[in-house]
Protein backbone atom coordinates (compact mmCIF):
# COMPACT_ATOMS: atom_id res chain seq x y z
CA UNK A 1 0.00 0.00 0.00
CA UNK A 2 1.21 3.44 -1.04
CA UNK A 3 2.26 5.47 2.05
CA UNK A 4 0.07 7.81 1.12
CA UNK A 5 -2.46 5.57 1.61
CA UNK A 6 -2.15 4.93 4.92
CA UNK A 7 -5.34 6.75 6.78
CA UNK A 8 -4.59 7.72 10.42
CA UNK A 9 -7.04 6.43 12.17
CA UNK A 10 -5.61 5.81 15.76
CA UNK A 11 -4.47 9.62 15.67
CA UNK A 12 -7.26 11.67 14.69
CA UNK A 13 -10.02 9.23 16.74
CA UNK A 14 -7.51 9.28 19.77
CA UNK A 15 -7.52 13.06 19.23
CA UNK A 16 -11.19 13.31 19.37
CA UNK A 17 -12.18 11.36 21.98
CA UNK A 18 -9.83 13.44 23.59
CA UNK A 19 -11.55 16.98 22.30
CA UNK A 20 -15.14 15.33 23.80
CA UNK A 21 -14.13 14.95 26.58
CA UNK A 22 -12.14 18.27 27.31
CA UNK A 23 -15.20 19.58 25.50
CA UNK A 24 -17.75 18.44 27.88
CA UNK A 25 -15.70 18.87 31.31
CA UNK A 26 -15.32 22.32 29.92
CA UNK A 27 -19.30 22.80 29.01
CA UNK A 28 -20.20 21.32 32.70
CA UNK A 29 -17.17 23.65 34.49
CA UNK A 30 -18.83 26.55 33.12
CA UNK A 31 -22.21 25.63 34.30
CA UNK A 32 -20.79 24.60 37.68
CA UNK A 33 -18.71 28.01 38.05
CA UNK A 34 -22.21 29.84 36.76
CA UNK A 35 -23.92 28.23 39.43
CA UNK A 36 -21.57 28.48 41.85
CA UNK A 37 -21.62 32.45 41.21
CA UNK A 38 -25.31 32.46 42.06
CA UNK A 39 -24.76 30.44 45.39
CA UNK A 40 -22.28 33.47 46.47
CA UNK A 41 -24.97 35.92 45.86
CA UNK A 42 -27.83 34.51 47.15
CA UNK A 43 -25.50 33.98 50.13
CA UNK A 44 -24.87 38.44 49.91
CA UNK A 45 -28.34 38.82 49.39
CA UNK A 46 -28.98 36.53 52.60
CA UNK A 47 -26.78 38.41 54.60
CA UNK A 48 -27.65 41.88 53.39
CA UNK A 49 -31.51 40.50 54.32
CA UNK A 50 -30.51 39.50 57.47
CA UNK A 51 -29.34 42.52 58.05
CA UNK A 52 -32.41 44.16 57.20
CA UNK A 53 -34.50 41.60 59.42
CA UNK A 54 -32.79 43.21 62.42
CA UNK A 55 -33.73 46.57 61.23
CA UNK A 56 -37.30 46.28 60.71
CA UNK A 57 -37.32 44.17 64.12
CA UNK A 58 -36.15 46.89 65.98
CA UNK A 59 -38.65 49.23 64.32
CA UNK A 60 -41.73 46.98 65.06
CA UNK A 61 -40.69 46.67 68.49
CA UNK A 62 -40.07 50.25 68.69
CA UNK A 63 -43.59 50.22 67.27
CA UNK A 64 -45.13 47.94 69.91
CA UNK A 65 -43.50 50.26 72.32
CA UNK A 66 -45.41 52.80 70.87
CA UNK A 67 -48.67 50.82 70.98
CA UNK A 68 -48.72 50.12 74.56
CA UNK A 69 -48.51 54.17 75.26
CA UNK A 70 -50.94 54.83 73.28
CA UNK A 71 -53.44 54.58 75.91
CA UNK A 72 -56.07 56.75 75.27
CA UNK A 73 -56.43 57.99 71.07
CA UNK A 74 -59.21 60.53 71.97
CA UNK A 75 -56.22 62.53 74.45
CA UNK A 76 -55.27 65.69 72.41
CA UNK A 77 -51.41 66.23 73.77
CA UNK A 78 -49.02 63.85 75.31
CA UNK A 79 -46.01 65.64 75.74
CA UNK A 80 -43.98 62.43 76.43
CA UNK A 81 -46.06 60.31 73.48
CA UNK A 82 -44.47 62.97 71.03
CA UNK A 83 -41.43 62.54 72.55
CA UNK A 84 -41.48 58.70 71.68
CA UNK A 85 -42.83 59.71 68.74
CA UNK A 86 -39.77 61.49 67.59
CA UNK A 87 -37.56 59.06 68.34
CA UNK A 88 -39.90 56.59 66.36
CA UNK A 89 -39.43 58.85 63.38
CA UNK A 90 -35.83 59.09 63.71
CA UNK A 91 -35.12 55.73 64.04
CA UNK A 92 -37.04 55.05 60.58
CA UNK A 93 -35.31 57.79 58.78
CA UNK A 94 -32.18 55.78 59.92
CA UNK A 95 -33.16 52.72 58.54
CA UNK A 96 -34.58 54.22 55.17
CA UNK A 97 -31.24 55.79 54.75
CA UNK A 98 -29.31 52.02 55.02
CA UNK A 99 -32.02 49.76 53.73
CA UNK A 100 -30.95 51.62 50.43
CA UNK A 101 -28.26 49.84 50.08
CA UNK A 102 -29.50 46.12 50.95
CA UNK A 103 -32.65 46.16 49.42
CA UNK A 104 -32.34 45.54 45.65
CA UNK A 105 -36.27 43.57 44.84
CA UNK A 106 -38.83 45.68 43.29
CA UNK A 107 -41.64 44.34 45.43
CA UNK A 108 -39.52 45.18 48.67
CA UNK A 109 -39.01 48.96 46.75
CA UNK A 110 -42.38 49.58 46.90
CA UNK A 111 -43.25 48.40 50.30
CA UNK A 112 -40.55 50.88 51.47
CA UNK A 113 -41.44 53.62 48.80
CA UNK A 114 -45.06 53.42 50.78
CA UNK A 115 -43.10 53.19 54.42
CA UNK A 116 -41.27 56.68 52.90
CA UNK A 117 -44.37 58.21 52.07
CA UNK A 118 -46.04 57.08 55.28
CA UNK A 119 -42.81 58.33 57.34
CA UNK A 120 -42.86 61.61 55.33
CA UNK A 121 -46.80 62.31 56.59
CA UNK A 122 -46.14 61.52 60.34
CA UNK A 123 -43.32 63.33 60.17
CA UNK A 124 -45.03 66.42 58.65
CA UNK A 125 -47.42 66.31 61.21
CA UNK A 126 -44.69 65.81 63.95
CA UNK A 127 -43.09 68.87 62.88
CA UNK A 128 -46.81 70.95 63.47
CA UNK A 129 -46.75 69.43 67.22
CA UNK A 130 -42.66 70.99 67.62
CA UNK A 131 -44.03 73.79 65.91
CA UNK A 132 -46.62 74.68 68.11
CA UNK A 133 -43.58 75.11 71.50
CA UNK A 134 -43.74 78.43 73.02
CA UNK A 135 -40.14 78.90 73.57
CA UNK A 136 -40.90 82.09 75.66
CA UNK A 137 -43.26 80.53 78.30
CA UNK A 138 -41.65 76.23 77.54
CA UNK A 139 -45.38 75.13 77.15
CA UNK A 140 -46.85 73.65 74.66
CA UNK A 141 -49.80 74.95 72.24
CA UNK A 142 -51.80 71.82 72.53
CA UNK A 143 -54.92 73.25 70.70
CA UNK A 144 -52.96 72.74 67.47
CA UNK A 145 -51.72 68.91 68.43
CA UNK A 146 -54.66 66.55 67.39
CA UNK A 147 -52.81 63.49 68.81
CA UNK A 148 -55.36 61.15 66.62
CA UNK A 149 -53.78 62.39 63.33
CA UNK A 150 -50.26 61.24 64.97
CA UNK A 151 -51.93 57.61 66.12
CA UNK A 152 -53.39 57.07 62.98
CA UNK A 153 -50.26 58.21 60.72
CA UNK A 154 -48.18 55.89 63.46
CA UNK A 155 -50.68 53.07 62.60
CA UNK A 156 -50.14 53.33 59.15
CA UNK A 157 -46.57 53.36 59.47
CA UNK A 158 -47.00 49.97 61.60
CA UNK A 159 -48.50 48.25 58.81
CA UNK A 160 -45.91 49.27 56.33
CA UNK A 161 -43.27 47.97 58.80
CA UNK A 162 -45.60 44.95 59.13
CA UNK A 163 -45.88 44.15 55.72
CA UNK A 164 -42.22 44.91 55.15
CA UNK A 165 -41.20 42.26 58.05
CA UNK A 166 -43.24 39.35 55.99
CA UNK A 167 -42.25 40.35 52.61
CA UNK A 168 -38.67 40.28 53.91
CA UNK A 169 -39.07 37.05 55.68
CA UNK A 170 -40.29 35.72 52.46
CA UNK A 171 -37.60 36.90 50.94
CA UNK A 172 -34.78 34.98 53.16
CA UNK A 173 -36.97 31.91 52.90
CA UNK A 174 -36.70 31.86 49.04
CA UNK A 175 -33.25 32.90 48.70
CA UNK A 176 -32.71 30.00 51.57
CA UNK A 177 -34.54 27.40 49.35
CA UNK A 178 -32.52 28.86 45.65
CA UNK A 179 -29.73 28.59 47.72
CA UNK A 180 -29.99 24.87 48.43
CA UNK A 181 -30.93 24.21 45.14
CA UNK A 182 -27.79 25.51 43.93
CA UNK A 183 -26.29 23.37 46.15
CA UNK A 184 -27.86 20.37 45.06
CA UNK A 185 -27.27 21.42 41.37
CA UNK A 186 -23.61 22.12 41.88
CA UNK A 187 -23.63 18.54 43.59
CA UNK A 188 -25.24 17.19 40.48
CA UNK A 189 -22.56 18.70 38.04
CA UNK A 190 -19.64 17.56 40.18
CA UNK A 191 -21.27 13.93 39.95
CA UNK A 192 -21.97 14.02 36.38
CA UNK A 193 -17.85 15.76 36.13
CA UNK A 194 -16.95 13.00 37.76
CA UNK A 195 -19.04 10.81 35.47
CA UNK A 196 -17.97 11.89 32.89
CA UNK A 197 -13.92 12.01 33.36
CA UNK A 198 -14.36 8.34 34.14
CA UNK A 199 -16.04 7.53 31.27
CA UNK A 200 -13.87 9.30 29.33
CA UNK A 201 -10.76 7.67 30.72
CA UNK A 202 -12.20 4.18 30.22
CA UNK A 203 -13.32 4.73 26.84
CA UNK A 204 -9.84 6.62 25.90
CA UNK A 205 -8.05 3.34 28.07
CA UNK A 206 -10.25 0.42 26.13
CA UNK A 207 -9.93 1.98 22.74
CA UNK A 208 -6.06 2.28 23.69
CA UNK A 209 -5.65 -1.07 25.03
CA UNK A 210 -8.10 -2.40 21.61
CA UNK A 211 -6.28 -0.16 19.10
CA UNK A 212 -2.51 0.19 20.41
CA UNK A 213 -1.86 -1.90 23.38
CA UNK A 214 -3.21 -5.67 22.02
CA UNK A 215 -2.00 -4.90 18.45
CA UNK A 216 1.71 -4.14 19.24
CA UNK A 217 1.94 -6.83 21.73
CA UNK A 218 0.73 -9.22 18.62
CA UNK A 219 3.51 -7.76 16.64
CA UNK A 220 5.57 -8.13 19.40
CA UNK A 221 5.81 -11.62 19.34
CA UNK A 222 5.42 -11.80 15.54
CA UNK A 223 8.95 -10.02 15.36
CA UNK A 224 9.97 -12.69 18.10
CA UNK A 225 8.87 -15.55 16.18
CA UNK A 226 10.29 -14.11 12.83
CA UNK A 227 13.76 -13.12 14.84
CA UNK A 228 13.68 -16.99 16.20
CA UNK A 229 13.84 -18.08 12.76
CA UNK A 230 9.96 -19.05 11.65
CA UNK A 231 10.49 -16.91 8.55
CA UNK A 232 6.93 -18.69 7.28
CA UNK A 233 4.78 -16.82 10.32
CA UNK A 234 2.98 -13.50 8.82
CA UNK A 235 0.99 -11.47 11.57
CA UNK A 236 -3.17 -10.98 11.13
CA UNK A 237 -2.85 -7.54 11.49
CA UNK A 238 -3.30 -5.63 8.95
CA UNK A 239 -6.07 -2.99 9.33
CA UNK A 240 -5.57 0.38 7.74
CA UNK A 241 -4.23 2.17 10.28
CA UNK A 242 -0.56 2.87 11.93
CA UNK A 243 -0.05 -0.67 13.46
CA UNK A 244 -1.56 -2.05 10.69
CA UNK A 245 1.03 -0.55 8.44
CA UNK A 246 3.95 -1.65 10.87
CA UNK A 247 2.07 -4.86 10.93
CA UNK A 248 2.45 -5.39 6.84
CA UNK A 249 5.65 -4.40 7.14
CA UNK A 250 6.78 -7.12 9.28
CA UNK A 251 5.27 -9.71 6.87
CA UNK A 252 6.73 -7.66 4.16
CA UNK A 253 10.48 -8.34 6.30
CA UNK A 254 9.73 -11.93 6.74
CA UNK A 255 8.87 -12.55 3.07
CA UNK A 256 12.08 -10.43 1.95
CA UNK A 257 14.21 -12.65 4.74
CA UNK A 258 12.64 -15.83 3.48
CA UNK A 259 13.42 -15.32 0.03
CA UNK A 260 17.09 -14.52 1.11
CA UNK A 261 17.32 -17.23 3.35
CA UNK A 262 16.43 -19.37 0.17
CA UNK A 263 19.12 -17.60 -1.63
CA UNK A 264 21.62 -18.08 1.13
CA UNK A 265 20.54 -21.88 1.45
CA UNK A 266 21.06 -22.11 -2.34
CA UNK A 267 24.60 -21.11 -2.08
CA UNK A 268 25.29 -22.96 0.59
CA UNK A 269 24.20 -25.67 -1.14
CA UNK A 270 26.15 -24.84 -3.91
CA UNK A 271 29.56 -24.77 -2.01
CA UNK A 272 28.90 -27.84 0.17
CA UNK A 273 28.52 -29.53 -3.27
CA UNK A 274 31.41 -27.48 -4.65
CA UNK A 275 33.95 -28.78 -1.51
CA UNK A 276 32.59 -32.39 -2.17
CA UNK A 277 33.52 -32.22 -5.57
CA UNK A 278 37.25 -30.73 -4.34
CA UNK A 279 37.27 -33.03 -1.67
CA UNK A 280 37.85 -36.03 -3.15
CA UNK A 281 40.53 -34.98 -6.11
CA UNK A 282 42.58 -32.90 -3.28
CA UNK A 283 42.66 -35.70 -0.91
CA UNK A 284 43.63 -37.95 -3.85
CA UNK A 285 46.22 -35.30 -4.50
CA UNK A 286 47.54 -35.14 -1.11
CA UNK A 287 47.96 -39.18 -1.26
CA UNK A 288 49.63 -38.94 -4.00
CA UNK A 289 52.50 -35.97 -2.76
CA UNK A 290 53.19 -38.24 0.21
CA UNK A 291 54.16 -41.03 -1.95
CA UNK A 292 56.60 -38.72 -3.91
CA UNK A 293 57.36 -37.39 -0.85
CA UNK A 294 58.54 -40.76 -0.16
CA UNK A 295 61.10 -41.17 -2.42
CA UNK A 296 62.99 -38.12 -2.21
CA UNK A 297 65.79 -38.13 0.20
CA UNK A 298 65.87 -36.32 3.43
CA UNK A 299 68.14 -33.28 2.24
CA UNK A 300 67.05 -33.17 -0.81
CA UNK A 301 65.81 -29.66 -1.94
CA UNK A 302 62.88 -30.82 -3.53
CA UNK A 303 61.48 -32.51 -0.53
CA UNK A 304 60.80 -28.82 1.09
CA UNK A 305 58.39 -27.87 -2.18
CA UNK A 306 56.98 -31.69 -1.23
CA UNK A 307 56.34 -30.47 2.32
CA UNK A 308 54.87 -27.39 1.31
CA UNK A 309 52.63 -28.64 -1.00
CA UNK A 310 51.40 -31.10 1.56
CA UNK A 311 51.02 -27.82 4.61
CA UNK A 312 48.85 -26.75 1.79
CA UNK A 313 46.80 -29.04 0.84
CA UNK A 314 46.57 -29.30 4.65
CA UNK A 315 44.91 -26.14 4.69
CA UNK A 316 42.82 -26.40 1.68
CA UNK A 317 41.43 -29.42 3.24
CA UNK A 318 40.88 -27.61 6.33
CA UNK A 319 38.47 -24.66 4.97
CA UNK A 320 36.74 -27.27 2.90
CA UNK A 321 35.82 -29.29 6.36
CA UNK A 322 34.82 -25.37 8.11
CA UNK A 323 32.59 -24.64 5.48
CA UNK A 324 30.92 -28.36 5.48
CA UNK A 325 31.03 -27.67 9.13
CA UNK A 326 29.22 -24.54 8.47
CA UNK A 327 26.82 -24.93 5.89
CA UNK A 328 25.62 -28.23 7.36
CA UNK A 329 26.28 -28.80 11.27
CA UNK A 330 27.27 -31.99 12.08
CA UNK A 331 24.21 -33.11 14.53
CA UNK A 332 24.85 -32.66 18.45
CA UNK A 333 25.32 -35.76 20.16
CA UNK A 334 24.75 -33.98 23.77
CA UNK A 335 25.48 -35.38 27.04
CA UNK A 336 25.96 -34.33 30.39
CA UNK A 337 29.46 -32.89 31.67
CA UNK A 338 31.31 -31.41 34.56
CA UNK A 339 32.28 -28.36 33.23
CA UNK A 340 35.46 -27.35 34.86
CA UNK A 341 36.68 -30.89 34.24
CA UNK A 342 36.09 -30.56 30.34
CA UNK A 343 38.57 -27.01 30.32
CA UNK A 344 40.86 -28.35 32.80
CA UNK A 345 41.16 -31.19 29.65
CA UNK A 346 41.73 -29.21 27.02
CA UNK A 347 44.01 -26.52 28.32
CA UNK A 348 46.08 -29.75 29.86
CA UNK A 349 46.63 -31.15 26.20
CA UNK A 350 47.07 -27.31 25.03
CA UNK A 351 49.69 -26.79 27.55
CA UNK A 352 50.95 -30.13 26.75
CA UNK A 353 51.54 -29.27 23.28
CA UNK A 354 53.91 -26.37 24.73
CA UNK A 355 53.65 -24.49 20.96
CA UNK A 356 53.29 -20.88 22.63
CA UNK A 357 56.45 -20.54 25.28
CA UNK A 358 56.74 -17.14 27.32
CA UNK A 359 52.87 -16.97 28.20
CA UNK A 360 52.16 -16.19 31.54
CA UNK A 361 49.30 -18.72 32.43
CA UNK A 362 46.12 -18.06 35.02
CA UNK A 363 43.57 -20.59 34.74
CA UNK A 364 40.82 -19.74 37.01
CA UNK A 365 39.10 -22.85 37.66
CA UNK A 366 37.35 -22.98 41.31
CA UNK A 367 35.98 -26.10 42.57
CA UNK A 368 32.62 -24.69 43.41
CA UNK A 369 32.35 -23.51 39.47
CA UNK A 370 32.30 -27.51 38.66
CA UNK A 371 28.82 -27.49 37.35
CA UNK A 372 26.82 -30.04 35.13
CA UNK A 373 26.34 -28.71 31.73
CA UNK A 374 24.22 -30.51 29.09
CA UNK A 375 26.73 -30.33 25.68
CA UNK A 376 28.49 -32.31 22.89
CA UNK A 377 31.76 -32.50 24.51
CA UNK A 378 33.50 -33.22 21.13
CA UNK A 379 32.06 -30.46 19.08
CA UNK A 380 32.62 -28.14 22.53
CA UNK A 381 36.44 -28.75 22.53
CA UNK A 382 36.58 -27.89 19.05
CA UNK A 383 34.63 -24.27 20.20
CA UNK A 384 37.14 -24.07 23.13
CA UNK A 385 40.29 -24.97 21.70
CA UNK A 386 39.45 -22.26 18.53
CA UNK A 387 39.22 -19.31 21.14
CA UNK A 388 42.16 -20.49 23.20
CA UNK A 389 44.66 -20.74 20.09
CA UNK A 390 43.07 -17.53 18.74
CA UNK A 391 44.19 -15.94 21.86
CA UNK A 392 47.80 -17.65 21.83
CA UNK A 393 48.09 -16.68 18.46
CA UNK A 394 47.14 -13.02 18.88
CA UNK A 395 49.85 -13.08 21.82
CA UNK A 396 52.85 -13.50 19.69
CA UNK A 397 52.44 -9.95 19.06
CA UNK A 398 53.24 -9.01 22.61
CA UNK A 399 57.04 -8.78 22.81
CA UNK A 400 57.36 -9.39 26.46
CA UNK A 401 54.36 -9.47 29.46
CA UNK A 402 52.07 -11.68 27.65
CA UNK A 403 49.17 -12.94 29.52
CA UNK A 404 46.43 -15.67 29.09
CA UNK A 405 43.68 -15.75 31.40
CA UNK A 406 40.98 -18.61 31.78
CA UNK A 407 38.24 -17.81 33.95
CA UNK A 408 35.44 -20.04 35.05
CA UNK A 409 32.39 -19.04 37.23
CA UNK A 410 28.64 -19.91 37.56
CA UNK A 411 25.62 -17.04 38.18
CA UNK A 412 22.21 -16.81 37.52
CA UNK A 413 22.27 -20.09 36.09
CA UNK A 414 24.48 -19.98 33.81
CA UNK A 415 28.46 -20.83 33.31
CA UNK A 416 30.50 -18.31 31.87
CA UNK A 417 33.95 -19.36 30.47
CA UNK A 418 36.68 -15.96 29.73
CA UNK A 419 39.75 -16.09 27.74
CA UNK A 420 41.22 -12.49 28.48
CA UNK A 421 44.27 -12.00 26.57
CA UNK A 422 46.38 -8.58 26.72
CA UNK A 423 47.38 -8.62 23.03
CA UNK A 424 47.09 -5.74 20.87
CA UNK A 425 43.26 -5.78 20.82
CA UNK A 426 40.21 -5.71 17.91
CA UNK A 427 39.42 -2.38 16.19
CA UNK A 428 35.78 -1.48 16.26
CA UNK A 429 35.75 -2.16 12.70
CA UNK A 430 36.70 -5.75 12.72
CA UNK A 431 34.55 -6.34 16.18
CA UNK A 432 31.42 -5.48 14.01
CA UNK A 433 32.34 -8.49 11.75
CA UNK A 434 34.47 -10.84 13.86
CA UNK A 435 31.82 -13.35 13.57
CA UNK A 436 30.86 -12.91 9.78
CA UNK A 437 31.54 -16.23 7.70
CA UNK A 438 34.56 -15.89 5.77
CA UNK A 439 36.17 -12.61 7.51
CA UNK A 440 39.46 -12.87 8.44
CA UNK A 441 42.71 -10.49 8.98
CA UNK A 442 45.15 -13.74 9.39
CA UNK A 443 47.08 -14.14 5.90
CA UNK A 444 46.24 -18.19 5.65
CA UNK A 445 42.66 -17.76 7.64
CA UNK A 446 39.69 -19.26 6.40
CA UNK A 447 37.23 -16.98 8.13
CA UNK A 448 35.34 -19.38 9.15
CA UNK A 449 36.65 -20.76 12.62
CA UNK A 450 34.15 -17.88 14.99
CA UNK A 451 31.44 -17.83 13.12
CA UNK A 452 31.54 -21.67 13.29
CA UNK A 453 32.49 -21.57 16.76
CA UNK A 454 29.02 -18.96 17.41
CA UNK A 455 27.17 -21.87 15.56
CA UNK A 456 27.97 -24.56 17.57
CA UNK A 457 27.82 -22.65 20.90
CA UNK A 458 23.90 -21.28 19.98
CA UNK A 459 23.29 -25.15 19.08
CA UNK A 460 23.84 -25.82 22.62
CA UNK A 461 21.22 -22.93 24.00
CA UNK A 462 24.35 -20.58 24.71
CA UNK A 463 25.86 -17.58 23.65
CA UNK A 464 29.58 -16.86 22.36
CA UNK A 465 30.85 -13.08 22.96
CA UNK A 466 33.33 -10.47 22.73
CA UNK A 467 35.11 -7.91 23.98
CA UNK A 468 37.96 -5.58 23.44
CA UNK A 469 40.07 -2.37 23.70
CA UNK A 470 42.43 -2.17 21.47
CA UNK A 471 45.71 -1.55 22.71
CA UNK A 472 45.05 -3.20 26.42
CA UNK A 473 42.69 -6.72 26.13
CA UNK A 474 40.83 -9.08 24.45
CA UNK A 475 38.04 -11.25 26.11
CA UNK A 476 35.67 -13.91 24.72
CA UNK A 477 33.01 -15.42 26.73
CA UNK A 478 31.54 -18.65 26.16
CA UNK A 479 27.90 -18.61 27.91
CA UNK A 480 26.20 -21.81 28.62
CA UNK A 481 22.99 -22.40 30.55
CA UNK A 482 23.43 -25.03 33.80
CA UNK A 483 21.48 -28.17 34.35
CA UNK A 484 20.98 -31.31 32.29
CA UNK A 485 18.30 -30.25 30.50
CA UNK A 486 18.89 -30.80 26.44
CA UNK A 487 19.23 -27.57 24.81
CA UNK A 488 16.39 -27.15 22.44
CA UNK A 489 17.34 -27.61 18.54
CA UNK A 490 16.36 -24.40 16.06
CA UNK A 491 16.80 -25.77 12.38
CA UNK A 492 17.57 -22.09 11.18
CA UNK A 493 20.78 -21.64 12.95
Amino acid sequence: MPQDAIKYTITWKLGVLIFVMFFLITILSLFTIYNISLLDQNASSISNYNDTLKLVEALQIKSNELISAEKDKEVRFDQQLVEQYRDFDMAIDEFLKRSQKTISRSDLKRVMGKLETSRENFSSILNTAYQAYDSEFGVWDTAEIPMTRLIQKRESLHKDIEELLIKNNKMLQDITMNSSQENKIIFTYTIVIAIVIFVCVIWISYYLTRKITFPIKHLTSAAREIGAGNLDFRTDYTENDEIGELGRTINRMAGSLKDSNEKLKSMLQLAVTVAHEVRNPIAGIGNAVQVMSSRFAKDDPYREIISEMINQINRVDEIISNLLTYAKPVPLKISEARIREVIANILSFIKASNSYPGVEENFDLPESADALVAIDPKQFTQVFMNVVINAYQSLAAVPEGARLTVRLSIAESTARIEVIDNGPGITPEVMARVFEPFFTTKPKGSGLGLAVSLKIIRSMGGDLTVESTPGVSTRFTIILPVGNRPPEQNPNI
